[in-house]
């Protein structure tokens, strides 16, 4: 389960009071979020989904994220809309938590067992949908999970790294070191999702209809995010590359937005970085795990092979 915050029916009629979206039907916590929590909520009108913001989100960037998801939404871009109340406001406060009320997209989450090459083709297309439309976007967020985090996490748990495996701290350690001079290179940039696993993902009859949860939105490299993506999408449980996955994300991908020599030659570099990224958080949670905590962390083993992968095969794919 991952409600945080329990409401109840008074706090969700005074919510609605505030919008045109007619008068509650029905609301219920929808337990596979992780971070927030998060309720469907069902009026006479249409449905909704009501998202409070638990600690691991800063209110300030709040605003940035609803913006950039307005702006995609505008270009067609199956993401939810951040409804604005009747004075205009989209940040709303409950039980002394920031919240806002968003449009509901059809559709579930996208599970491993469910990724295909032809999922992959059309999860390409949408990454190259997303970061043109993102192109235009004028705001700008600093990529707060970036190299300086993973520095700061590495410094927390460096000295039981070797609980995971017995090579990591090493190979963390080194791979710092090479990411040290990443941070000004020549390479294109914009906002990015900086989250597009496949649970952020909707599918509907077998189609991607939608990208949910915006709140890693930062400005970075393309290829960083792109990384991020195809590492999610294109490589099995056991850190092996799915060629086929792989060959039809960038092939879709580069009908929209083909990807520059430079942005090939540094791919490589992006694939360890998104490697180690998503590892050093994973890593921090399982070492650091809370046994009375709602959600059990997930291994961050998985993307230790992934990074060894890369470290092996310096070639795209």
């Amino acid at each position: 389960m991952a409600v945080y915050t329990h409401i109840s029916h008074n706090d969700v009629t005074q919510l609605l009071a505030r919008y045109d979206v007619g008068t509650l039907v029905s609301f219920e916590g929808i337990v596979t979020g992780v971070e927030n929590s998060n309720y469907l909520i069902t009026t006479d009108q249409n449905k909704f989904i009501l998202t409070i913001f638990e600690k691991r989100v800063d209110p300030r960037d709040l605003p940035f994220f609803f913006a950039f998801m307005n702006h995609l939404a505008k270009q067609k871009i199956d993401v939810p809309r951040a409804l604005r109340d009747q004075n205009d406001n989209i940040i709303q406060t409950m039980h002394d938590k920031k919240c806002v009320l968003i449009s509901f997209l059809n559709g579930a989450g996208v599970t491993p067992a469910m990724i295909t090459p032809d999922l992959c083709a059309q999860m390409g297309e949408l990454s190259a949908r997303l970061h043109v439309g993102a192109i235009t976007f004028d705001s700008s967020r600093p990529n707060t999970m970036g190299l300086n985090a993973w520095k700061k996490l590495y410094q927390n748990m460096k000295h039981r790294l070797h609980e995971i495996d017995e090579n990591a701290e090493s190979i963390v350690r080194a791979q710092l070191l090479e990411f040290e001079n990443t941070q000004s290179l020549n390479l294109p940039r914009a906002v990015v999702h900086a989250d597009l696993f496949p649970d952020n993902i909707f599918i509907d009859n077998g189609a991607l209809c939608g990208v949910i949860d915006f709140y890693f939105s930062c400005n970075d490299y393309l290829g960083y995010d792109l990384a991020l993506t195809m590492n999610a999408w294109c490589f099995d449980e056991h850190g092996e590359c799915d060629h086929d996955r792989l060959v039809n994300f960038i092939s879709s991908y580069e009908l929209i937005r083909p990807i520059s020599p430079d942005e090939k030659r540094f791919m490589n570099l992006f694939f360890r970085m998104a490697a180690l990224r998503i590892f050093m958080t994973r890593a921090h949670d399982w070492l650091f795990h809370d046994p009375a905590a709602l959600v059990k962390p997930k291994d961050p083993r998985e993307y230790l092979r992934i990074l060894n992968y890369h470290r092996d095969h310096t070639a795209l794919g």
